[in-house]
């Protein structure tokens, strides 16, 4: 069990277990009021999520080795997502309205896009391209977890840091 879960993932490994019930209450239909429409949907639905975790973790272990991070702390954040066993996708495309932006991480176990200000307080036009990325976040109400460079003095920091806005950022989704 233990090499299926690292091979598949442990989401994955749930909708084969669903499918596989499925099937079972397909072929015991006779017996159960309409258990074949039942499992006809929990397979339909099974197999689109296995296939969306399947894809989902290909997509994620194939772009962390061919793209280049484009600095050291950026690096140090993926490490510490990796330390942490949280799923992302660097610079994942993002659409909103006209405009395509690249938000340095995105979380999809979470929804969550994370971004990494490097040169805050720095420079006025690097600014001004933050509070635009901000106000296009809001707008279109997207979540949008920000680090800045005091927020990666340590790792203690960083998870100080990180943890406490996707919990606030996960609450606000609640309510």
């Amino acid at each position: 069990m233990n090499l299926l879960e690292r091979l598949l993932g442990q989401k994955s490994l749930r909708y084969l277990f669903l499918i596989i019930i499925s099937v079972f209450l397909i072929v015991l239909g006779d017996r159960f009021i309409s258990s074949e429409g039942i499992g006809v949907l929990l397979i339909i639905i099974s197999v689109s999520n296995l296939i969306y975790e399947l894809k989902l973790r290909y997509y994620i272990k194939i772009k962390k080795d061919v793209y280049n991070f484009k600095s050291n702390k950026e690096i140090f954040i993926a490490s510490y997502l990796d330390k942490k066993k949280i799923k992302y996708i660097y610079e994942k495309e993002l659409k909103l309205g006209k405009d395509k932006i690249h938000p340095d991480f995105f979380l999809p176990e979470f929804d969550v896009y994370v971004e990494y200000w490097g040169k805050w307080p720095g420079d006025f036009d690097y600014r001004k391209e933050c509070n635009y990325k901000r106000k296009m976040f809001e707008k279109y109400d997207i979540n949008l977890l920000e680090l800045y460079p005091d927020n990666l003095l340590s790792i203690n920091k960083l998870d100080w840091k990180f943890t406490e806005r996707l919990l606030n950022l996960l609450k606000k989704e609640r309510t």
